[in-house]
């Protein structure tokens, strides 16, 4: 059997898995993600597209490989850029959350240290709103030289209902941060 042939069975029996897996992993954390109005996270479909998207495009950047010539080089840098946009993906869906808990902010970047903001820390928010519809858009929240920015509507659970939290919390919290209400197209 040919070295392609090896390949392709075994890409296929990764992405296989990896949709099994993502599945299963999927549906329950809908459920819970869905449910707490606290916390943020992207969609269980970042998982998913992730999931799917990574070993789809390692599998046509292996296919690059074997053919060389002309599109080898470019058909490897073009499917190796869209396996980091999916990995990138899958671990934003497994790992990215901003909680607000009773005595602080907790922020998980994607990649990097998760960082416990206290609400008096807080300088500035500013939430941004739409100028017809009058709905959350996105939030900057600065708490000295950390930024945190969320803008992706309709990928990320509780975005609009996140806002009564916050503030709820610096005003428990007696933070001077300003809260800015921006409004931004519809």
């Amino acid at each position: 059997m040919e070295p392609i042939v090896i390949f392709l069975i075994c890409m296929a029996v990764v992405i296989v898995a990896s949709m099994a897996w993502a599945v299963v992993y999927a549906i329950p954390q809908a459920k819970i993600r869905s449910k707490d109005p606290r916390i943020m996270t992207y969609r269980v479909s970042s998982i998913i597209v992730g999931a799917l998207s990574t070993p789809l495009f390692v599998t046509f950047a292996g296919i690059c490989i074997y053919v060389g010539d002309s599109i080898g080089f470019f058909g490897i840098a073009f499917f190796g850029v869209l396996t980091l946009l999916g990995g990138y993906m899958l671990l934003r869906g497994l790992r990215w959350r901003l909680e607000a808990r009773d005595e602080c902010l907790l922020h998980r970047p994607t990649l990097g240290v998760t960082r416990r903001i206290r609400y008096d820390r807080i300088t500035l928010v500013r939430i941004s709103v739409g100028e017809r519809t009058g709905m959350v858009k996105g939030y900057e929240i600065y708490a000295g030289k950390l930024r945190i920015k969320i803008g992706l509507l309709a990928e990320v659970y509780h975005l609009r209902n996140f806002k009564e939290y916050l503030t709820e919390q610096l005003t428990a919290h007696s933070s001077q941060a300003e809260v800015q209400i921006i409004e931004v197209g519809p």
